[in-house]
This record gives structure tokens, sequence and C-alpha cells, in this order.
């Protein structure tokens, strides 16, 4: 068959590519600006540490270590800092899109702060009860006790209303009802996820700007496909001084495997 499609003038190899080499100054200015994009990168770092560490208590994560393997590739670390890029990136556009959801501009930073606390702990507890139901039917109640004491009752760290929707995204994800803007953020930040599993991510139940945009959702599923580990989860973990939560070296050799990072 293929001497046919030869025949007919269809040829299948890929022409060879002429390397070229830059010139001096051409190669100067690449690796100067590469060294810029890479300082950036690590401010960004850095600052997201800070952030996410300033939400989450040492002894919160050890415990939540104790429920969860969170170097396993599949529902560990990775899942978790894939999820918040997501759901931060969808945020941003949401906040400076004309389409996205109306924020009031007076208190639209303490409501983006809010959404970033929500969904970054949606992110780190949602694997526990999903994991475990597969083995205990009364998972979801349990963990529903457990992460009400942890979060309102010993850190304080939400209220009561707060927790509601805090245990609607962790227990219902991508099966709410539209309408409530941390939740839709979350559950296009899962559908997203779902990537990974072979999932194809369909604009029409996408429910914010960039759950919609087709660029953003290719390079979504590419990055969630491959199980790309952002590189901020690096600098969370040490900032705790652990080496429990991800598997650096791991991480590391299989986002060199793919010359880059999950960093969306």
């Amino acid at each position: 068959m293929a001497t046919v499609w030869r025949k007919l003038g269809a040829y299948f190899q890929k022409p060879v590519a002429q390397r070229k080499e830059l010139d001096p100054q051409t190669k100067k200015e690449l690796e100067e600006y590469n060294e810029k994009l890479s300082e950036y990168h690590l401010k960004v770092r850095q600052k997201n540490t800070a952030l996410y560490t300033s939400i989450v208590p040492k002894e919160l994560l050890l415990l939540l270590m104790k429920h969860n393997d969170y170097k396993c590739t599949q529902w560990g670390s990775r899942k978790f800092a894939r999820l918040v890029n997501l759901a931060r990136n969808i945020l941003d556009v949401e906040i400076h899109s004309q389409e996205g959801y109306a924020f009031n501009k007076k208190t639209t930073k303490q409501e983006e702060q809010f959404i970033i606390k929500l969904t970054l702990l949606m992110a780190l507890f949602f694997p526990l009860p999903l994991k475990s139901a597969l083995s205990d039917p009364k998972a979801d109640e349990k963990y529903k006790s457990l992460f009400r004491t942890w979060l309102v009752d010993d850190f304080g760290m939400l209220d009561p209303e707060e927790f509601e929707i805090f245990e609607a995204g962790v227990f219902n994800g991508v099966k709410n009802e539209p309408g409530n803007v941390v939740l839709d953020i979350f559950h296009d930040a899962l559908r997203f996820e779902e990537s990974q599993f072979g999932y194809t991510v369909n604009s029409n139940i996408m429910r914010t700007v960039l759950g919609k945009s087709i660029v953003f959702t290719a390079k979504a599923k590419k990055e969630s496909e491959r199980n790309l580990t952002p590189g901020w989860v690096l600098n969370f973990q040490a900032a705790y001084n652990i080496d429990s939560f991800v598997d650096e070296e791991k991480a590391l050799a299989d986002n060199e495997a793919m010359h880059e990072d999950g960093i969306t």
C-alpha cells in the first residue's frame, strides 16, 4: 500500500531539518532573554510558595500525609499542584475578562484571595475521600466529619459557611450545580485534569471563560496527560523541611523527559 501511495505522489518521510547556527549577537540576546525568563519564573515560584505555605500549616499537611501518599504520581502532589495552577489561571481570566464573573471592583482582591485559599484546600484534600471510597463505602461520611474538625474547629481556617463551599467542591467535584464562582472554577480545573485518564474536555459543559478556550484546553490536556509537575511544588515541600510530599528526583526526571514542567 505504501508503494501505491508513493506512486501517486504521497511521501511520508519527514524532511531532514537543516540546522542553522545562530549568529553570535542573536545567540547572546537569546541567552540573556532565557536568563531573565528564568529569573522571572524563580520569583513567581517563590511568591507562590510564600502564599501557599501561608495558607497551609505544616501540622495540617502532616496530618493529610497520614491519609494520602502525596508522592503517588497519579493522586498526589503533582495533581494537587496542577489543579492549583489551573484554578489560578481560570480565576485570573475570570477577573480580567469582560465575559468573566462579575466581581465587585471594590472587593476583587479580597475575593481573589478567598478563592485561591479555597481552591488550594480543595485541591489538597480532594484525593482523600475519592481514593478511600473504593474500599470504604462510608468514606465520605468519615472524611466530612474529620475535615470539619480540622479546618473549622482545630485550625480555624474556615468558618461554617466557607466549609460548606469547600465540602461541596471536595465531595461533589464536577457534580455541583453551576452558579457559585468558586465551585465553577474548581469544576473546570477538575475537568481539565480528567484528560489524564483519557477523557475529552467538552467546551459546552465548561463554565468559565478559560474553560471554554480551545487553545488553553489543548495546553492543559497535554500537561495532564504527561503528568507534569509544576516547579513551585518543589519549593513548597522544601519550605516545610520535609521530603515526603513530592518525589523530587522523579518529578524532575519526568519533566526533563518532556522538556518542560507543569506551569500553565
